[in-house]
């Protein structure tokens, strides 16, 4: 049996340590010599020098190449196999299975070595983005209500993209002018969407559900501020059983909003966060090492990253009325820096092959900016119990940020600790955003919306929102 051959090449392979220090001495080949002195006789490794394990999956997998070509890097050392330590040598004898198996011409190592190199580290980050801009685009909507509270007539119908509620001024409502300074909001969203996968990135399905509650203070007619506590919960599921990843983040924002009679009015936001992962990396596969046998490898490697979160938004715009339309172009910038931290993966069985393949993380930073250009609309409807508002807002995203990354790793079992590098692809430069929604304002201070939000002509990513929401006056 498979597991046998393993047991009898470790203990064939305990030489002197010393003896490493002298063979890059003794022949210019002494890699390959290394390599046949530590290898168990009935399982020999291929040369490194001859064989690129990663060689095959270059083309449709470079990530998988890379990792090939750390795996080889570090085990024709031939360290691992001479160790004492029971993992350095299993790690040895995976490596040892991947060489033979590459070396008869086994097409499951395309398959092995994409499952070995943690391409699903980048969906890290893609949930931290649209967590940060769901949050955005629900507190901008915030400031819209206050806006359209404020008694100023060219705000009267704009609070989409948030749809909450307004005091409508003239035209069948009364003008009455008088709002409260302090007021609470609780909004409720549910996101869904998908990721296609390349070269780089994996596939995933991912959904999340988030609350956010605040408080506001209008300290003058021109000028409201408030802050704001979000919680959110996400999951992504990895095309063919790739994994799994669940994200818990909390965050805190302060925002603010100036605006004048005429309809100008500029808003800002800051907000710091963490964010909490739980991530399961399958490293699933099967290798047919001819006469070898096969050998199959059914491990979980889990892992429990952390991350803080900042963003701050900036926005401009201007509002206008024409035939009871409320007109608003509008400009923001938005910036997300999510640092995450260093970890560790664990197998879920250390003593089955594979468990090497685990990888520690070196720590990671991302950073996004994108400029967001558009328009919205609404239009007041009086009805007997209060107003009605049907709204809609269309944006043209650009990202001027968040490169491809490389982030540094190694494998948990090897005794080199050799590096290798997880490249991130490059994200979606343009896209669209579309919100439509209705909005309803009742007498006694109290407003409610409901809205659905897409985005659009994405490359690689589809993502829906449904939000809705409650407000209320204080005094």
């Amino acid at each position: 049996m498979k597991q046998s051959k393993r047991a009898g090449g470790r203990a064939k392979a305990l030489i002197p340590v010393m003896v490493l220090g002298s063979l890059p001495l003794l022949s210019p080949g002494w890699q390959s010599v290394l390599a046949q002195i530590y290898q168990p006789i009935d399982q020999p490794l291929p040369d490194p020098n001859a064989t690129t394990i990663g060689s095959r999956a270059a083309a449709n997998n470079p990530n998988g190449a890379t990792a090939g070509a750390a795996i080889e890097t570090t085990c024709g050392t031939g360290f691992n196999q001479a160790s004492s330590v029971a993992s350095q040598q299993a790690f040895g004898a995976d490596c040892n299975d991947l060489f033979t198996a590459s070396a008869a011409g086994d097409p499951n190592v395309d398959n092995a070595l994409r499952r070995i190199a943690a391409e699903e580290i980048s969906a890290q980050n893609t949930a931290a983005l649209n967590n940060t801009r769901v949050r955005v685009s629900v507190l901008t909507g915030r400031l819209q209500v206050l806006r359209a509270s404020s008694g100023y007539a060219p705000f009267a119908a704009l609070d989409a993209p948030e749809l909450g509620l307004f005091r409508a001024q003239g035209g069948g409502a009364s003008a009455d002018g008088s709002f409260g300074k302090l007021s609470g909001f609780i909004n409720g969203k549910y996101s869904k969407g998908d990721q296609k996968g390349d070269s780089f990135d994996p596939g995933f399905d991912f959904k999340t559900t988030s609350l956010t509650a605040g408080l506001d203070y209008r300290v003058s007619e021109s000028a409201v501020f408030g802050v704001a506590l979000d919680f959110s919960n996400g999951d992504a599921d990895f095309d063919n059983n790739a994994g799994d990843l669940d994200i818990d983040s909390y965050s805190a924002t302060l925002y603010g909003s100036f605006y004048t009679p005429d309809g100008l009015f500029i808003d800002a936001l800051m907000g710091f966060g963490r964010t909490n992962y739980d991530q399961k990396r399958n490293i699933v596969y099967t290798l047919n090492q001819g006469v070898n046998g096969v050998t199959s490898v059914n491990q979980v490697a889990s892992s429990d990253p952390e991350a803080d979160v900042f963003n701050a938004s900036l926005g401009l715009g201007y509002a206008v009325v024409h035939s009871g339309w409320t007109i608003s172009p509008t400009l923001r910038l938005d910036f997300v820096r999510n640092d995450v931290e260093g970890y560790t993966e664990s197998a879920s069985n250390p003593t089955a092959p594979g468990a090497g393949f685990a990888l520690s993380v070196d720590k990671a930073k991302f950073e996004s900016l994108t400029s967001n250009i558009g328009f919205q609309l609404g239009y007041p409807m009086s009805q007997s119990w209060g107003v009605l508002v049907p709204q809609a807002r269309l944006e043209w995203v650009h990202e001027f940020m968040d490169d491809s990354q490389t982030i540094g790793a190694r494998f948990t079992g090897d005794f080199n600790q050799q590096s290798l590098f997880v490249r991130t692809g490059n994200p979606d430069r343009n896209w669209g955003s579309l919100g439509l929604g209705l909005s309803a304002q009742w007498a006694d201070g109290k407003s409610g919306f409901l809205s659905y939000e897409t985005e659009f002509d994405r490359d690689n990513v589809t993502i829906n929102t449904i939000r809705a929401g409650f407000r209320m006056e204080f005094d």
